[in-house]
């Protein structure tokens, strides 16, 4: 009898060891398909970032350089802080803004709304498409900075970047038509908020039933560094990006995940510059990272997605005193800004 419950409870130890290994074997194989289905689902882009050497500039090119770096440097720095506290800046900016895309050879038209007892617009223009009932594509960039900076990467970059693509992309037809947008109020207090340039406008095309493909948003494109560890994403997604602040990110949400991964693919088909994607899971706050425009455009149930050198993720000086044009690399934002115009001349073209 004692043998054979020595025997019964070597079984019954073995078979639980067997339930026990199985069990983790389970485990191991879940959670190796969650990552993969995670990676696939959120993290993964089409076509492949570019590595190595940046290519030298064109004669091109470094004549867009230097036409960015005046736009930085004319907004952060001979403009300055420019918002709601610094209304005459902000109204110096818009009226550089609107001198510029007039020199292009553009009209600009306005869409203005009282706040407080002033008047803040956004500032449209538009190139025609050959098709009227195709849906527009619509890019932009808040001019505003934010409070006690002088905002030349958060976002004297974007409006440089918005302002060089809309020369490079003036004269030309594409199939859909693309408006060009600069809007007001983007930052704080007035980001998220309905008095937001961005919120005003897409609410506004959402009440007349616009037809729009999707929005670009341009927020933050000037800092990089080629520094380890100088990227410093959140926490629940870091491990899938490098930690070199060297690429340029674009961050859709699951709505915008066509548009997105098609605008990422158009971006690294075209151009020699690092380049990430995300798709994130909450359209409200989108895992961390910082941006306003697009955001309204999710609100209002268009696709969006906002590129970005992903603000203070990267930048430690972002949104203070510091955050001035010398800080800006017109290089890396005149090749980003040369891969805006070909996503933009391929999602306007089909």
């Amino acid at each position: 009898m004692s043998l054979n419950a020595d025997r019964t409870n070597q079984s019954s130890t073995l078979m639980s060891q067997k339930r026990t290994y199985s069990i983790i074997c389970a485990a191991i194989v879940l959670t190796t398909a969650v990552a993969f289905y995670w990676r696939v689902t959120w993290h993964s882009m089409p076509g492949q970032t570019f590595n190595g050497p940046l290519p030298p500039l064109s004669e091109k090119e470094v004549t867009i350089r230097d036409a960015l770096a005046k736009h930085v440097h004319v907004l952060a720095e001979d403009i300055g802080e420019r918002n709601s506290t610094q209304f005459e800046h902000l109204n110096k900016a818009a009226e550089y803004i609107i001198q510029e895309f007039k020199i292009i050879g553009y009209q600009p038209r306005f869409q203005a709304y009282e706040l407080n007892g002033k008047t803040y617009k956004n500032i449209e223009v538009e190139i025609a498409g050959k098709d009227p009932n195709a849906a527009i594509l619509i890019v932009g960039a808040h001019y505003d900075s934010a409070l006690n900076s002088p905002g030349a990467d958060d976002n004297a970059s974007g409006v440089a970047s918005l302002l060089e693509l809309s020369r490079a992309l003036w004269g030309k037809q594409f199939d859909r038509k693309i408006k060009i947008v600069a809007f007001a109020n983007g930052e704080p207090p007035y980001a998220n908020t309905p008095d937001s340039g961005s919120h005003r406008y897409a609410q506004l095309a959402k009440g007349y039933g616009a037809k729009i493909k999707g929005m670009i948003s341009l927020d933050e494109l000037g800092y990089y560094s080629d520094s380890p560890e100088s990227e410093k994403l959140p926490v629940n997604i870091f491990s899938y990006y490098p930690a070199v602040g060297d690429f340029v990110m674009a961050v859709g949400n699951a709505e915008s995940a066509s548009f997105c991964r098609g605008a990422v693919e158009s971006f690294r088909n075209s151009t020699k510059f690092p380049s990430e994607g995300i798709i994130c899971r909450d359209s409200v706050n989108p895992q961390g990272m910082e941006g306003v425009d697009h955001v309204e455009f999710w609100k209002a149930g268009y696709p969006a997605v906002m590129f970005t050198d992903t603000g203070a993720d990267r930048d430690p000086v972002i949104h203070s005193a510091e955050d001035v044009s010398s800080r800006v690399d017109a290089d890396r934002l005149c090749r980003v800004t040369g891969g805006l115009v070909a996503v933009l001349m391929s999602l306007a073209s089909n």
